[in-house]
């Protein structure tokens, strides 16, 4: 007990900001929030500093700020410099002006109390020994106060936050909320307790006895008699002799906290319940439901809302999962800036790195299953009817042929790229947790308590195995071998999982894995636990992890460079870390989310991840590898649009990605790929309205994420030879009017009879020369191609 006291009395000295301050600018902003904008994280503090000017801050960290009432934001990923596997927890904030002001929470084990003073774009931090900074509130610009969870622990400031004193407040609650009437009257609520201090919080006393049956949340004084507070299960008091009594008036919400309150004489403000904000002009005599969930479209997800403030007749409030609501009419109507349209747990991800679709499965709701044709930027969940199921795990043979699996054994396929979904006949109870699209054929779905099921007719019906492990994860190579990991085992099939055999056990449980190739791979689980095998499995070594929750995602985009994520339960922030030397070491790259469940690395540089209401993508610096080409057409003197595609290096060259842009007049053109691989060679091919497609004469490679290529140096430079010489440059030649691969007459055709109707304008196919008319000199030209019969050379 001694030495806890002298602990406690050293901290109630200064604390300084000395030693524990960073600053920073744009630290960890290669993660965005795929859905939800400007966050997908909860907003816990919201303040207008003028009817079009806000400022929000999020449980994780995130940093979002508009100009224009909402219609534009900026944001960051996170308002301190901590690099940890626990992220930051922002849990309350202060602005002064657009420049300065302050995020309070939770650091580690520690408080955190972050500072900026040009509007967000750098902060430092000073650390406080309360395990969580619970509420901040600012008097003046100079006298400020905060209170933790710890301890009763409070703090003061009177230079503007540079400094930091403990404050002894007496009693063991966590509080929740403190308020600063003036230099002398403060007042704190924790637990079911009210403290007051009566000289600027010098000596705390806690004068509560009629308000014990509730706890408390939020207070707020008018003056130095009236005041009020807000509390769980719609509690709200109210006092008229500075504290000493109160008087129970409870808004009709009976099942929800009560966390902030906005005072505008004569209207107060209540908001927490997830639907409706509570307004009363009367103290509490009378109330007003006010509802703002009606303006969410049918399929948002609601839940608690944290923080509401009000200029004129403007109110913004904010909650859970980024939701944002305001109203311009004082409360009466409502609409909403920001909705949720994801589930509380999202679980699986697929995504085609070549046609950038992507697919996240999740609980059972609105959104069970989420679909985006454009790498994130845009979702959709209006696939056809599910079944209301909690789904675990998603898999595709092809763009249209997919699977789900979740609890019950339940699994789902479509044929159609998800605008419809079958529902398999269940054969087990069991949960499926992972599914894998072996071939055409072969199906297997991994199942809790030992068992697993497998299809040979395309998922029409399923055989129930036993097999002695809980299959979390699969991960195939070919149509034959296959990884899998469960329980504490990584298993492995060369017969399409007809036979499993034991190749590795640990002490953690397991939970995914990932084979590159037959030889390269890794897998993950509880505690940490991070895995590699170099040998097919005949080995894994253990690899150094620089977060010991457990790890629940894992993927690797090539032997090199990979992701691991972690979910730690609710409580625990959303981790992430990545490696680029195949596991010899890793990067700290945490989100700013809530918890992670799964990762799903498209290319080296972008991974896309999910979680606790969190779909998330990472782009790293080097975002995309850059073809720079060079080419020229045979007549037409411009640049104009080009498809090219980058092919694999093997038969049947099999499409890998295309990409639009600008080429022609011998100059250089810039084509961003998102889907390639340093040091792995690819053909090129162009396509062009009206010319031949022409492939490079041999596979090519990016280096350092980039690529240069001359089609005009040499007629070698095109597989066969296959262009033209005009003007010094090698060309590509042109006539291919229906793009059938060649120049015939049938292009020849179609050229002469769009000049027989005098055909004109801008990107006419038959306009070779691309003088806007289709024409003789556009006709003789393909005559004669065709005449040599040009058709397009390829490997």
């Amino acid at each position: 007990m001694k030495k806890l006291f002298i602990k406690l009395f050293i901290t109630g000295i200064l604390i300084l900001i000395a030693g524990n301050q960073n600053a920073f600018s744009q630290w960890n902003q290669n993660w965005k929030w795929s859905m939800g904008n400007p966050t997908g994280d909860d907003i816990r503090y919201i303040q207008m500093l003028s009817q079009t000017e806000w400022i929000g801050l999020g449980f994780n960290g995130g940093f979002i700020k508009t100009t224009n009432g909402g219609l534009n934001w900026t944001s960051r990923s996170d308002v301190t410099s901590y690099t940890g596997y626990n992220p930051p927890r922002i849990r309350d904030g202060w602005f002064f002006d657009s420049n300065n002001g302050f995020a309070a929470g939770d650091q580690g084990l520690n408080g955190v109390i972050s500072r900026t003073t040009n509007g967000g774009s750098n902060w430092s931090n000073v650390i406080l020994p309360s395990t969580t900074i619970t509420s901040i509130y600012f008097l003046n610009n100079s006298t400020g106060y905060a209170v933790g969870s710890y301890l009763s622990s409070g703090y003061k400031t009177t230079n503007g936050g540079a400094n930091w004193t403990a404050m002894a407040m007496g009693g063991t609650d966590q509080f929740q909320d403190i308020f600063a009437l003036d230099a002398n009257n403060i007042y704190a609520v924790g637990g079911k307790n009210f403290y007051k201090s009566t000289d600027g919080g010098t000596v705390w006393t806690n004068i509560a006895t009629t308000i014990n049956y509730a706890s408390h949340f939020s207070v707020y004084f008018k003056d130095a008699n009236t005041g009020f507070i807000g509390g769980d299960a719609g509690s709200f008091y109210f006092t008229s002799d500075g504290g000493s009594t109160w008087a129970s008036r409870p808004a009709p919400a009976t099942d929800q906290l009560m966390k902030d309150i906005q005072f505008n004489d004569p209207e107060l403000f209540m908001v927490g319940d997830k639907n409706n904000l509570y307004r009363t002009t009367d103290y509490g005599l009378n109330w007003d439901i006010l509802n703002f969930s009606s303006s969410a479209p049918p399929d948002n997800i609601t839940s608690s809302m944290y923080s509401i403030d009000k200029t004129g007749n403007t109110i913004v409030i904010t909650g859970f999962t980024g939701l944002i609501y305001k109203s311009t009419d004082d409360g009466n109507s409502w609409s909403t800036i920001t909705t949720a349209k994801h589930n509380y747990f999202l679980s699986g991800i697929y995504a085609n790195s070549s046609t950038r679709k992507i697919w996240v499965i999740g609980d059972a709701g609105p959104s069970s299953v989420l679909y985006s044709s454009d790498f994130g930027s845009t979702w959709s969940t209006s696939f056809g009817s599910a079944p209301n199921t909690n789904f675990r795990d998603i898999d595709f043979l092809n763009d249209n042929t997919g699977y789900i699996c979740g609890e019950g054994g339940s699994i789902i396929k479509t044929t159609n790229s998800g605008q419809n979904w079958t529902t398999i006949p269940s054969i087990t109870i069991q949960a499926a947790n992972s599914i894998a699209a072996v071939d055409e054929n072969v199906v297997l779905a991994g199942c809790n308590n030992g068992v697993y099921l497998r299809s040979t007719n395309s998922g029409l019906n399923f055989s129930l195995i036993n097999a002695g492990i809980s299959f979390q994860n699969f991960s195939f190579v070919d149509n034959n071998t296959g990884w899998a990991v469960g329980s504490s085992k990584i298993l492995k099939t060369t017969d399409k999982g007809v036979t499993w055999a034991l190749q590795y056990s640990h002490t953690a449980t397991l939970l995914r894995i990932d084979m590159i190739d037959g030889n390269n791979g890794f897998a993950c689980g509880w505690s940490g636990s991070l895995f590699k095998t170099t040998n097919g499995g005949v080995n894994w070594n253990q690899l150094p992890s620089q977060i010991p929750n457990n790890l629940t995602g894992l993927d690797f985009a090539d032997a090199n460079t990979g992701f691991v994520v972690s979910g730690g339960g609710f409580a625990v922030p959303g981790s992430a870390m990545r490696t680029t030397n195949g596991g010899a070491s890793w990067q700290i790259i945490n989100a700013g989310t809530n918890p992670l469940f799964c990762v799903k690395a498209v290319h080296p540089d972008t991974a896309i991840a999910v979680g606790f209401a969190n779909i998330v993508k990472y782009t790293g610096p080097a975002s995309s590898f850059k073809m720079n080409l060079t080419m020229n057409f045979e007549l037409c003197p411009n640049q104009d649009t080009l498809t090219v595609e980058i092919r694999s290096s093997t038969a049947p060259y099999n499409l890998i990605e295309s990409r639009k842009g600008l080429g022609g007049q011998g100059e250089s053109g810039l084509f961003n790929f998102y889907s390639a691989s340093n040091g792995t060679p690819y053909y090129i091919a162009v396509k062009h309205r009206n010319s031949i497609t022409t492939w490079s004469s041999a596979p090519l490679s990016f280096s350092g994420f980039a690529m240069n290529y001359d089609f005009t140096t040499a007629a070698s430079q095109a597989y066969g030879n296959n262009m033209k010489n005009t003007n010094s440059l090698w060309s590509f030649y042109q006539g291919d009017v229906n793009q059938d691969g060649e120049v015939n007459l049938a292009d020849v055709l179609i050229i002469y009879n769009a000049a027989s109707n005098y055909e004109n304008g801008p990107y006419l196919v038959t306009d070779l020369n691309c003088d806007h008319y289709a024409d003789l000199s556009d006709i003789i030209p393909a005559f004669n191609n065709s005449s040599a019969f040009i058709s397009v050379q390829r490997p």
